[in-house]
């Protein structure tokens, strides 16, 4: 494996970070945050600097826009949806919106 280019990495720190399950939002994403030290960093440039000298580690996927409705019943047919999502009255709008909006 090759060796990190020291300057960047000495300078440079990005955390990932799982928040406790204070709501049920939160429980329901169970996402990472991620954190970048500076100011002027991104989690792009970060993951960038990485990619170029371990292109094993870093994957980028990209879907294609004409798959996005068939994505998004799969999605629904495995109930991820915006209700469990975004529980509240916020997420249900979204989803009526979306799942009854064609009708109108």
């Amino acid at each position: 494996m090759a060796e990190l280019d020291k300057s960047y990495a000495d300078d440079r720190l990005m955390l990932l970070w799982e928040p406790p399950s204070l709501d049920s939002r939160i429980a329901n994403q169970t996402g990472l945050l991620s954190i970048v030290n500076g100011a002027e960093d991104s989690q792009n440039d970060f993951l960038g600097a990485y990619a170029n000298q371990f292109p094993e580690l870093v994957v980028r996927i990209v879907i294609d826009a004409a798959a996005k409705s068939e994505i998004r019943d799969m999605l629904d047919q495995n109930n991820i949806s915006e209700r469990t999502l975004f529980p509240g009255l916020p997420g249900l709008c979204d989803w009526l919106k979306r799942y009854y909006g064609k009708a109108w």
